[in-house]
Formats: C-alpha cells, structure tokens, sequence
C-alpha cells in the first residue's frame, strides 16, 4: 500500500481538500494499488473514500473529538494543536458517522505525538497530540456513548488487516536478501487479515 499524509502548501484549512484531486490522479493511474489517505480530517476526504475502491483513510482519536474551536476558539490550547489540524463541526462529524458506522477501509490511526512540555507550550509549539496512553479507552467509551461498542473492534484493529493485498508493480533488480531478489515484479504481498487480530478484543 502507499500511505500519503495529503496536504497542500495552501491555506491551513484548505490544505487536505486541495490535495483530494492527487487522491484522485493516483487512485484512477494505479487501480490495483491500495492508497491509504493517513489522518484524514475533512468531510470531502470522507466522501472520497467513496469514490474509490482502492482508497482507504485513518483517522485519529483527537479529530473524532475536536474542531478548531476547542484549540483556539478561546485561550489557545497547545496539547491539542496538531497536524492536519483540526477542522469544522461538520467535518468532526463527518468523520465520526463514518467511524461508527463501521466503514471497511476507514481505520484508527493514533498519530499519538509525544513531545516534551517545554515544546508544547511555547511560542511556535510543536505539533502534536499525545494520545497513546487514552486513546484505546477513550475510543471504546466513544463508541459505547453512540451504541455503537460492537464496532470499535473493526476501527481499531480488524479494517486495517482486511486490506487488499495487491502485486508488485515493479521492483528494483538489485535489492537481494542472501543473494534471492527481495521482491520481483508480479509478487504478490502477504495479505494482512490475520485470524490473530479478528480474535483480539481492544476492551
């Protein structure tokens, strides 16, 4: 798979939704390749998830929970200041009905980013949210409060090993492992879904 963080060089909150059409070029060019968009945070990343079947998203616990408004609509809040930052009320939603209603290619990504205090709060603070030590609990409760607890597994955990494997497309022919190619064009990658992972429980 290719993971892009898909941003633009353009005006903060309009960064993710100038990068969709990339999405869009390298969705049609390559079919068989699987893109994941990382960390999406915009209601039009979600509906192009729609668009194609070869597309998948992560999405962090932080913008499941928060807009713009939590991080600078009063006092500035530093510990929530991350990238992509955090968007609207309706793009907050948008991506947690896509959450909670199980979408197979929609999937958490932590992004969790530990940064010393000196770093956070400062001027030009670092960005980042650091979420590992919550986020499981917090998504679990998240889900519950929705009615919907029997999903969190498949957000968590199962969507993500269900990607497609897809085959090589090309591969360099000096890259060898004990003197055997490391990977050959047509190879196919091991497929991800793991009986492992379906049986675990993030509870």
């Amino acid at each position: 798979p290719l993971l892009v963080h898909g941003e633009s060089h353009g005006f903060v909150m309009d960064r993710e939704a100038e990068f969709l059409d990339v999405y869009r070029d390298l969705a049609t060019r390559f079919p068989r390749l699987t893109i994941c968009m990382e960390h999406i945070t915009t209601a039009a990343a979600v509906q192009l998830l729609d668009e194609f079947e070869n597309l998948a998203a992560t999405v962090t616990l932080q913008h499941l929970l928060i807009t713009l408004d939590d991080v600078a609509g009063g006092m500035l809040r530093p510990h929530l200041f991350c990238k992509p930052i955090a968007k609207r009320p309706e793009d907050r939603e948008a991506l947690l009905q896509a959450a909670l209603s199980g979408h197979p290619r929609l999937m958490f990504g932590s992004d969790s980013a530990p940064h010393p205090i000196h770093a956070k709060e400062a001027c030009g603070c670092a960005a980042g949210v650091f979420t590992a030590p919550i986020a499981l609990p917090r998504l679990a409760a998240l889900f519950d409060e929705h009615g919907a607890l029997d999903r969190v597994q498949g957000f968590g955990s199962s969507h993500a090993c269900d990607c497609p494997p897809t085959p090589s497309i090309a591969a360099p022919p000096d890259v060898n492992i004990d003197g055997i190619p490391a990977v050959r064009q047509g190879d196919a990658y091991a497929p991800h879904t793991c009986r492992t992972c379906l049986a675990v429980t993030i509870l």
